[in-house]
């Protein structure tokens, strides 16, 4: 009952997050990880999440004052892979910490 009540819980910050980045044409990682910290906590749900907003055309920031230009597209990735990182460190951090 608790795994159907998470993948609910999962899909419903999607779909927000969904709503709002195609409301705004983008969403930050601080938007993202807000809105997933409690219901994502393993990596393979943190990938997913992305590339269900990667497949909705919704472009992640890093922050809103960052310009949108193509030649920063690797700093981009980068720029993901490292808060990806740092969003699996933080939901480690809170299952040792919630034991």
């Amino acid at each position: 009952m608790k795994q159907a009540n998470k993948k609910n819980d999962i899909k419903q910050d999607i779909e927000k997050l969904v709503l709002l980045g195609k409301k705004k044409g983008f969403l930050t990682f601080s938007e993202v990880n807000e809105k997933l910290s409690e219901s994502v906590d393993t990596s393979e749900e943190i990938d997913k999440v992305f590339d269900i907003l990667d497949g909705k055309d919704i472009k992640i920031i890093e922050s809103e004052d960052t310009s949108d230009d193509d030649d920063d597209d690797d700093k981009d990735e980068e720029s993901r892979e490292q808060e990806i990182r740092r969003i699996r460190s933080k939901n480690k951090e809170d299952e040792i910490y919630s034991d």
